[in-house]
């Protein structure tokens, strides 16, 4: 019975999902028209609260099934090249930090609202990959010539990262049954 709710249920959530994300974006990167002061006043409209959390859950619903699209599709091309890395996650990794980078951008250059941003780094971006605001903040060290923070980034994430990971399946050896 769950199998059957899941493929009812997930179908509708996409597409609203989908319908959602879709109208806003379109909402809201649409060019200014000269004849239109109320596009154009879209593209800088505070939204309330409400809807702003309910945009973050839509952006992070889509991040998440853009991410299982992403990752599935690569490991299933990657499969077949014979390479033995998470290719897969690299591939989110990269497309991750890829669309960051359009995003922040767009921001920068005034085509983008700082609540849009903020919905699609902190929603969608956020659900898809974290590695792409790991990305940012090197790349914005760099900019900023500032190699050794750079450096000093990738080694703590790393580092740190990996090693919470093993003390993560440490912690894990120490309950004695399933919680």
């Amino acid at each position: 019975m769950p199998t059957l709710a899941l493929t009812t249920l997930a179908p509708t959530a996409i597409a609203l999902t989908t319908f959602a994300l879709t109208r806003f974006a379109l909402i809201t990167f649409a060019p200014p028209h000269p004849t239109s002061p109320i596009l154009h006043h879209t593209l800088s409209m505070e939204y309330s609260l409400p809807i702003r959390l309910l945009l973050l859950a839509l952006a992070g619903a889509a991040g998440t099934l853009a991410r299982w699209g992403v990752y599935e599709g690569a490991a299933k091309w990657l499969s077949k090249t014979g390479w033995h890395v998470p290719a897969a996650t690299l591939t989110v990794n990269v497309v991750g930090s890829f669309l960051f980078g359009l995003v922040w951008a767009m921001w920068d250059q005034g085509r983008m609202s700082m609540q849009t941003r903020v919905i699609l780094l902190s929603g969608f971006m956020g659900a898809f990959t974290t590695f792409s605001s790991f990305a940012f903040d090197t790349g914005d060290y760099i900019a900023r010539g500032n190699y050794f923070g750079a450096a000093a980034n990738v080694l703590a994430n790393n580092v740190l990262g990996i090693g919470a990971f093993f003390v993560g399946l440490w912690v894990a050896t120490l309950f004695p049954r399933a919680i």
